[in-house]
């Protein structure tokens, strides 16, 4: 789970922690192609920016899933941000691990 919420509530800060996270764990468990699917956390926790931030690294660090949590506090921008979000392509270098 990568619960940016809890840490940050820029795009910046969201793109730079999804991204941290993913690298993180593909270096830790040296499977640079490890299914992750990241948790954004609370989705009422942050501005629509910051969110699309997140979808943004989800999709450049090549991650297989995305969610957010909880249900009812999806938004519609939130859930459109999510459903536009390319999984599953390859990494960019940044994201490599």
């Amino acid at each position: 789970m990568a619960y940016f919420t809890h840490y940050t509530h820029t795009a910046s800060g969201a793109y730079a922690y999804a991204r941290d996270v993913v690298t993180t764990i593909r270096a830790q468990s040296q499977r640079p192609d490890e299914v992750i699917h990241l948790i954004g956390g609370l989705a009422s926790g942050a501005p629509p920016a910051a969110f699309a931030a997140f979808d943004q690294a989800a999709s450049d660090c090549g991650v297989d899933g995305l969610s957010l949590y909880e249900f009812p506090l999806t938004s519609p921008i939130e859930w459109a941000h999510l459903s536009e979000t390319q999984l599953g392509q390859p990494a960019l270098a940044a994201c490599a691990g």
